[in-house]
């Protein structure tokens, strides 16, 4: 059965939040190019966020210190800290992302109204294909990443690829979805678990083929009634 949108699981574009897709994505898809490669060999940068709601409405956003990236709440190799690169301030801290990354507030504030405050991590992540082998934007399969939330992707480029296809899985409920530039996808991380499939180069495109996104692990400071992840030392409040 397919997902239905649902306090779960929820498609979006950036149009929806009133960001001009186009312009956005011309500012964000040259930062890809220089990417440093990550533990795994994948060119990432990360960036953390301390979101609290001042209770009128508004969300107030505080860009956090670098840190290593931890995931408290799988039991894998992932546990391992991480440090990955700094997310440069052209995209960390374009307009249009921080109006990104406070519109995924809303929509969780919208199904979870006892939320106050929120900690985002946002990857930005680029998988790269040559030849004839397949690339995999998720090595680890079907995984959960023990957060309460997360965006496993916000397409910003798919170029000279096919596959990449974004799923989710949740008992009787699957989803697989391509998304396209300017799309994602929000979960509810405790209850689904999400995935992407390979990608190859298209019949006519040689050479290097790319899929680049943006995601973004969310964590409810206030309560979780499955993870508790408490804030990793080194965090620079928003309080």
């Amino acid at each position: 059965m397919k997902c239905p949108s649902s306090p779960y699981y929820r498609e979006f574009d950036l149009e929806d939040f009133g960001i001009e897709t186009e312009a956005f994505l011309a500012r964000i898809r040259p930062t890809f190019e220089a990417l440093p490669a990550d533990t795994d060999g994948r060119p990432r940068s990360v960036a953390y966020y301390d979101l609290v709601h001042q209770g009128n409405g508004e969300w107030g956003l505080t860009r956090g210190a670098h840190k290593p990236f931890e995931q408290l709440g799988v039991s894998d190799d992932r546990k391992k800290p991480r440090l990955f690169s700094e997310m440069s301030a052209t995209v960390g801290e374009d307009r249009d992302f921080v109006r990104l990354l406070l519109a995924v507030a809303g929509l969780i504030k919208a199904t979870r109204a006892e939320v106050t405050r929120l900690l985002m991590t946002a990857h930005q992540v680029s998988t790269i294909v040559r030849g004839s082998d397949p690339a995999y934007p998720a090595p680890e399969g079907l995984h959960h990443d023990g957060m309460d939330f997360v965006v496993p992707a916000m397409v910003i480029s798919r170029d000279g690829i096919r596959g990449g296809s974004s799923i989710a899985y949740a008992g009787s409920l699957s989803q697989l979805t391509t998304l396209r530039p300017g799309q994602g996808i929000l979960l509810d991380d405790r209850r689904f678990m999400h995935g992407v499939t390979p990608i190859r180069l298209s019949g006519s495109f040689g050479g290097q083929g790319r899929r680049d996104i943006i995601g973004l692990d969310i964590q409810v400071r206030n309560g979780g009634e499955l993870f508790e992840t408490p804030i990793v030392s080194g965090f620079e409040s928003g309080e």
